[in-house]
């Protein structure tokens, strides 16, 4: 007896979930000793935004991009979608300078 296809699905996200939490559990970056007055959440948050923002997911980013724009012109998904993928790209990659033009005007 075959899983039905609700179930596939369930254990699709589930399968891809647990992927991707063990992926970032073991490709984590080697810790070095590091001074005492460094903050480990804010080297943690440095390691994340340098991966977000970094070569790999800017490729990543662009192949996505040109790939849901290119479904859109033979009409396959709405061009509501690439809107949202573009916002949230955009939203990735200048959420640096936005956190820092926010801290300059509460200074």
């Amino acid at each position: 007896m075959g899983l039905q296809k609700y179930d596939q699905k369930e254990y699709r996200f589930f399968s891809t979930m647990l992927f991707l939490a063990l992926f970032f559990l073991f490709v984590s970056d080697i810790s070095f000793a590091q001074a005492t007055d460094t903050n480990p959440f804010e080297n943690a948050a440095t390691g994340v935004l340098d991966w977000f923002t970094g070569p790999i997911l800017t490729t990543i980013a662009t192949i996505a991009l040109t790939f849901v724009f290119m479904l859109c012109l033979f009409n396959v998904v709405s061009w509501r979608w690439f809107a949202l993928i573009v916002i949230g790209t955009v939203g990735m990659f200048a959420a640096p300078n936005l956190v820092t033009t926010m801290q300059a005007f509460n200074s």
